[in-house]
C-alpha cells in the first residue's frame, strides 16, 4: 500500500520523459519570464483540442485511474505512468498552442502534480457516492445492484452519469485539492492555483468529446452550489442522523436544510441538483437515467427529501461525520504501460 504523500513524491521526482522533446519543446532549469506570464494568463483558454479530448479518465480502455468499491479492495489505483504521460502530452498541447518552445522543469513538475490531483478528486467522488449510498436502509445492496445494473452496462459505451458528475466535482473542488497537494509537498506552485484550475477545467471538461465525460459541464452549477455552501451551518441536525436516523425523515427539518442549499422553495430542488438527483434515482431504483439527453433537466422527486439532503451533505466534505459510514479508500500506484519509460 502506498500513501498519497508518497504518490505525490513519486510524481514530483519522476524524470522528464521524451514526450516534450519529441514535440520540440526544450525542458530547462528556467524559461523565458514572458512565456511564463503567458502560460499563467492565457494557458489553455483558447485551446480547441488536446490529447485527452477523446480519452476516458476511468477507462475501460487504458484508464488513468479507477476506484474499487468496498465490496472489492476499497482502493484507488493510479496508473502513474499513464497519468504522467497524459500530463506531459496536455502540457505540450498548451505550449504548442501558445507557441512556447522552452519550459522549465518546475512548470513540468507543477503541471504533473496538478493533473494528478485533479484525477484524485475525481476518484474521490466515486468514494463519496458509495459512502452516501450507506444512508439508504439497504445501502450496500442498493449500491452493488447499481454497479451491476446501471454503471456496469454503460461502462465504456454511452457513458455514466457518475463519471460526468465526478469530473464536474473535481473541477469545482480543484483549488482545495491543489492547496492540499502543495501543502503536503511543502512547496509553492510556480503557477497560480487559479490558472492551473482554469486549464484543468478546459482539459477535463470544456474540450472533452467522449460519452460520459462531455456531459460533465451540464452539472457544474449544482457542484458550485454545494461547494459555496460547504461551510454554512446547514448540516445540523444531519450530523446526528447516524445516531438518530428518524431526523432524516422529519419533513420540516429537512426542508429547512434544503432551503439553505437552494435559497428558495424546496419544491424547486430538482432544478438545482438535477445530476445528483438522477444519480440518487439510479441508486435507489437500479434504473438508468437519461442524463445524456435533454430529459436530464427534469429529474424525479427523491423518495426521501431527508435522505437526499444528507446525500448532498455527504458530498460537500471529504472528511466529515459521514466517514463513519465508510472510511476513505487506500491509494496505490501501478505501472500500466510497459512501453512508457
Amino acid at each position: 500500500m502506498v500513501g498519497w504523500e508518497d504518490i505525490l513524491k513519486n510524481v514530483a521526482e519522476h524524470y522528464v520523459p521524451s514526450i516534450l522533446d519529441n514535440r520540440d519543446i526544450a525542458v530547462k532549469d528556467k524559461m523565458d519570464p514572458d512565456d511564463l506570464d503567458r502560460l499563467e494568463k492565457e494557458g489553455a483558454k483558447d485551446l480547441k483540442k488536446h490529447s485527452l479530448t477523446e480519452h476516458r479518465t476511468c477507462g475501460p480502455d487504458r484508464p488513468l485511474a479507477w476506484y474499487e468499491p468496498a465490496s472489492s479492495k476499497h482502493r484507488i489505483v493510479y496508473c502513474i505512468d499513464r497519468i504522467i504521460d497524459y500530463a506531459d502530452k496536455t502540457l505540450a498541447d498548451i505550449l504548442d498552442h501558445l507557441k512556447i518552445k522552452c519550459v522549465s522543469r518546475d512548470v513540468v513538475r507543477c503541471w504533473r502534480l496538478a493533473f494528478l490531483s485533479f484525477i484524485r478528486r475525481h476518484e474521490m467522488f466515486h468514494y463519496l457516492f458509495e459512502r452516501g449510498s450507506r444512508l439508504l436502509e439497504d445501502g450496500r445492496n442498493a449500491y452493488n445492484h447499481y454497479r451491476n445494473k446501471v454503471y456496469g452496462p454503460r461502462y465504456g459505451k454511452e457513458g455514466n452519469l457518475e463519471e460526468a458528475l465526478a469530473e464536474a466535482y473535481a473541477a469545482v473542488w480543484c483549488k482545495d485539492e491543489l492547496e492540499r497537494t502543495f501543502e503536503i509537498r511543502q512547496e509553492a506552485a510556480i503557477l497560480p492555483l487559479e490558472s492551473l484550475c482554469r486549464d484543468l477545467k478546459v482539459i477535463f471538461l470544456e474540450k472533452r468529446r467522449i460519452a460520459g465525460y462531455e456531459e460533465a459541464r451540464h452539472f457544474l452549477d449544482e457542484m458550485e452550489k454545494l461547494y459555496f455552501n460547504r461551510d454554512l451551518p446547514i448540516i445540523h441536525p444531519l450530523q446526528t442522523a447516524l445516531s438518530q436516523p428518524k431526523l432524516l425523515y422529519d419533513k420540516e427539518i429537512t426542508e429547512k436544510v434544503l432551503r439553505r442549499f437552494i435559497h428558495g422553495s424546496p419544491d424547486s430542488w430538482h432544478t438545482s441538483f438535477k445530476g445528483l438527483a438522477w444519480l440518487f434515482y439510479e441508486l435507489h431504483t437500479g434504473k438508468q437515467s437519461p442524463f445524456n439527453t435533454n430529459e436530464r433537466d427534469n429529474p424525479p422527486r427523491p423518495f426521501s427529501t431527508g435522505i437526499f439532503v444528507a446525500f448532498l451533505a455527504n458530498i460537500q466534505k471529504l472528511h466529515s461525520v459521514f466517514e463513519t459510514l465508510l472510511p476513505p479508500p487506500d491509494e496505490e500506484t501501478r505501472i500500466c504501460e510497459k512501453n512508457l519509460k
